[in-house]
């Protein structure tokens, strides 16, 4: 009993370091692209508007977004009120760590996996971010604890009928929530079918079966999620190439589109494949040879290395841009393979536990922690998201009234910035747009000029404007007197006097 409750004393530790790692400044930084996007559907008056909006600009189901919708009827919109909603996730995920160690390996693999995931500085970033990723990490270990506990009934235990039909009927309903949030769901479902038959032996086929019917009544409950994702991939699946090719993507690769989010996991499940077909091999493999001690070390010691690097410096292999800014700011294709990262923590955890070692076990640990420690410092103490509420603050205090705003690039993200943090009174103008599968468009000059000729002073905000750069402020100079200027993260205004 006293062994019992020092595991507790040590989780609950565990668990309070998360949560105060993801409340540390929580809303000291302004909402990003994605995170205003996100507020702009759950602020449809219904749910069925929260669904079509979704339909129109995302790339994923509509629950999140129905949750959030709900959510900010109830707590407001703020910072810190939605984005509190992430990290309530983000901490029930390391419970959920800590349950699923627990369950394959045991309390101290539980403990240490728990650990790692609490510490983890992207863990900490999406636990941070009004999005959805926080939200599906847990949803994906509460789904594979349930699929665990149904694979070791079926093939060990053979519980109580009435019990594990109760963990088949959570496994449906956290699955199928899981699908409504994350199409990525359908690469568990398979993580889950090859892991099955991977361990294969003939008494686990009749479980397996009604696992197999569990799930195709999982996936006949998602059918009416196809109008959407048909909508979707006509919405912004063309638009996604585009952004791909403008972010330095080769373009043999930026054709791939939305698919392009998938690459790491659909490698990932090649791989397993190839494992399958090769599985006694594999298996006499690792009977026959254990990864040395030492070498270990030196995995976690690169591990970390590469890990430092990555959180202060892009990556760029043969111009393809892997790490197009530091991991320390959101990225596309990391968030979306996220539902990985529990693995790792599981292996670092399992192999450590099992290091004959104990001076090794100890360096390999206070390695990987002070390595999650340096980049939560990298995290901390830069700004990584745009500062458009002192941007706008600095346009309020030096205009006498409400002034015209000439913004480049507009569109859904940067207006819905402006007018966020400026409030209402702003007038602006939307110099460039990008509609998918469309010509850049800018406005014609004469247009501009007859816009801008009837004020005594305007100003200028580049943000995002990577395809114009410089063109609006070195045509505007041309004709008006830049009086005033500033610059704030990803943001430059520029106040021009017409007379």
């Amino acid at each position: 009993m006293g062994s019992s409750k020092s595991y507790v004393f040590i989780l609950l530790a565990i668990v309070l370091l998360g949560g105060f790692l993801r409340l540390q400044d929580l809303d000291k930084e302004n909402y990003w692209m994605d995170e205003i996007i996100t507020i702009s559907h759950a602020q449809e008056k219904t749910p069925l508007g929260v669904i079509e909006k979704v339909g129109l600009h995302e790339g994923a189901p509509f629950g999140h977004y129905l949750l959030l919708h709900y959510w900010t009827k109830a707590f407001g919109i703020s910072e810190f009120s939605t984005r509190i909603l992430s990290v309530i996730f983000g901490v029930l995920s390391i419970v959920m760590m800590f349950l699923l160690g627990n369950l394959l390996f045991g309390k101290k693999i539980g403990l240490v996996s728990s650990l790692l995931l609490a510490t983890s500085m992207l863990q900490v970033l999406f636990s941070q971010e009004t999005r959805l990723y926080a939200m599906y990490t847990f949803l994906s270990l509460l789904a594979t604890y349930l699929f665990i506990k149904i694979y070791q009934n079926e093939k060990y235990f053979k519980i109580e009928k009435k019990h594990h039909h109760q963990y088949y009927c959570l496994y449906f309903l956290i699955v199928l929530i899981a699908i409504y949030t994350n199409y990525f769901t359908g690469f568990l479902m398979v993580g889950y079918a090859l892991f099955w038959l991977w361990n294969w032996e003939n008494d686990s086929k009749e479980g397996f079966l009604y696992w197999l019917k569990v799930n195709i009544l999982i996936l006949i409950c998602s059918i009416p999620l196809i109008p959407l994702i048909q909508k979707q991939l006509l919405s912004i699946g063309k638009g996604a190439g585009e952004t791909f090719a403008s972010l330095g993507v080769p373009s043999i690769i930026a054709k791939f589109g939305l698919f392009m989010f998938a690459l790491p996991l659909l490698s990932g499940m090649f791989l397993i494949l190839l494992a399958l077909l090769c599985k006694e091999k594999i298996k006499f493999f690792l009977r026959d040879h254990k990864l040395p001690q030492k070498w270990f070390l030196l995995i976690v010691i690169l591990f970390s290395i590469s890990y430092m690097y990555l959180s202060l410096y892009p990556l760029t292999i043969f111009g393809l841009p892997i790490f197009r800014i530091p991991i320390i700011h959101s990225y596309f294709l990391i968030r979306h393979s996220f539902l990985i990262a529990p693995l790792f923590y599981l292996f670092f955890s399992y192999h450590l536990i099992r290091i004959p070692s104990r001076k090794i076990a100890m360096a390999a640990i206070s390695i990987l922690l002070f390595t999650n420690a340096f980049a939560l410092t990298a995290y901390y103490t830069e700004t990584t998201k745009p500062e458009w509420d002192p941007a706008t603050s600095f346009i309020k205090q030096n205009s006498d009234t409400d002034p015209l705003v000439l913004l480049d690039r507009g569109g859904l993200t940067s207006s819905s910035l402006l007018t966020y943090y400026y409030e209402p009174g702003l007038r602006y103008v939307q110099l460039t747009k990008w509609p998918r599968g469309q010509p850049l468009w800018k406005i014609e000059q004469e247009r501009l000029f007859s816009i801008t000729d009837q004020e005594s002073y305007f100003w200028l905000v580049l943000s995002r404007n990577q395809w114009t750069e410089d063109y609006y402020k070195v045509l505007l100079r041309s004709r008006y007197a830049l009086v005033e200027q500033q610059e704030f993260k990803d943001i430059k205004i520029y106040k021009f006097k017409t007379e």
